[in-house]
């Protein structure tokens, strides 16, 4: 080869270099020559001398120091920045690297300049799994800076960014009001909490939800959780809720809940005891969450010689037909039967209703009425609604109720 000009014009293949031990002294005195001073421009750039034998070109200390060649502050837009080092590429290629002061916070998928040269690559982050994804709006924040290496002539990796924002800890949230729905939609009216009060009193059919999530919910009130397939309870039954229930909702797929963990408050209550008189002894206001009552006699007896009796009613009124069931071999009609025919009948002991589904009540009960004779009930009635009341009275109405009491104990 030729004497060399010029450092740039050295291989970096040492075979290819001159020279080869066959040429004069003179032109190898030339190389040599050479060779010299490419090392004194070495010494001059990294010394931060003014050499005019210095290439144009050639990076000084100073720019080698300060990176000027590769580095830069951007300019352009928040979506198409621009990058001018002090010495220009002529094409993208891979393993490139720069270092870069960002103008201004980033939009979504932005692209990077270099040199002027056009098909700028997009700017890249590495996610969790190793993945390059697009960068996303204020993922690189105004003044930041960061090294971006090209991965090829279509991506340029920013490779220090900011740490993402913690996220929200939406279990330790306040809890908001959420009014109750057909179908509540948590996606829109709990985005950014999982501790949900429902409020309210319609009945819930379903939810909005991406799958995955789990809400921590507490009922304002009494409603009914209807089970369905985008509704699932852990009984297959309907719930009806009372103010301070609680439950897990977890999604098991969009739009699809299970009900879990569900807790009851104060679901044993007990009424006040009752000093029997009178034709008629009534029990109201029975929530609509009940789901066993207990009726409890203590030395009850009545004037006459009419059949004492249970009576189940609605809102609309006592419902005094369709008891099917006996008690002691005598048939259950306008009520439950409790035994006894004589006014000197005494009754002591517990019937107990229990919901079997929707508005249909089993009763059972067992009696001691006559000295030692044990009576025992057993039958079923469908009312016409829900449950919120019931009535002790005998089958013609007019016998009172002269001594004992009585009283109810209702859970759900």
């Amino acid at each position: 080869m030729p004497v060399p000009s010029s450092i740039i014009d050295l291989s970096t293949t040492a075979a290819n270099n001159s020279p080869s031990g066959s040429e004069s002294p003179t032109t190898t005195d030339n190389y040599l020559r050479a060779l010299a001073a490419f090392i004194a421009q070495q010494r001059a750039a990294f010394g931060g001398a003014a050499d005019a034998d210095i290439p144009a070109g050639f990076p000084t200390f100073a720019e080698i120091v300060g990176q000027a060649s590769n580095s830069g502050t951007t300019s352009g837009t928040s979506t198409a920045y621009i990058l001018a080092p002090s010495s220009a590429i002529a094409a993208y290629t891979a393993r490139m690297s720069f270092w870069v002061i960002f103008h201004t916070a980033s939009g979504a998928s932005p692209t990077l300049t270099i040199s002027g040269l056009s098909s700028p690559p997009a700017l890249v982050k590495q996610d969790h799994t190793g993945a390059y994804v697009a960068i996303a709006a204020d993922d690189i924040p105004a003044g930041h800076s960061s090294r971006v290496t090209l991965l090829s002539a279509t991506q340029a990796l920013v490779e220090d960014l900011p740490p993402d924002a913690p996220p929200v800890e939406t279990l330790s949230t306040t809890r908001i009001d959420v009014a109750s729905a057909s179908t509540i939609d948590l996606t829109a009216s709990a985005p950014d909490t999982r501790h949900i009060n429902i409020t309210g009193t319609t009945a819930i059919n379903g939810f909005t939800v991406a799958s995955g999530l789990c809400y921590f919910a507490r009922f304002d009130g009494s409603l009914t959780l209807t089970n369905g397939a985008g509704l699932a309870t852990q009984t297959g039954a309907n719930i009806v809720t009372q103010a301070g229930d609680t439950c897990l909702l977890r999604a098991t797929a969009n739009n699809v809940v299970e009900v879990l963990c569900y807790t009851s408050v104060q679901r044993l209550t007990q009424a006040s005891e009752q000093v029997a008189s009178g034709t008629a002894m009534d029990f109201t206001g029975i929530p609509a969450w009940v789901q066993r009552i207990t009726v409890m006699f203590d030395g009850l007896s009545s004037s006459g010689t009419s059949r004492r009796e249970i009576r189940l009613g609605t809102s609309s009124g006592i419902e005094a037909t369709g008891y099917l069931g006996a008690m002691s071999g005598a048939a259950n009609g306008t009520g439950f039967l409790l035994a006894g025919t004589l006014a000197s009948n005494v009754s002591y002991g517990t019937f107990t209703l229990t919901r079997m589904s929707g508005n249909k009540w089993a009763c059972h009960g067992i009696l001691n009425t006559a000295g030692t004779a044990m009576d025992f009930q057993a039958g079923v009635k469908t009312l016409s609604g829900t449950l919120d009341r019931l009535r002790l009275t005998t089958q013609n109405g007019t016998d009172t109720f002269d001594a004992g009491t009585v009283n109810i104990m209702y859970e759900g």
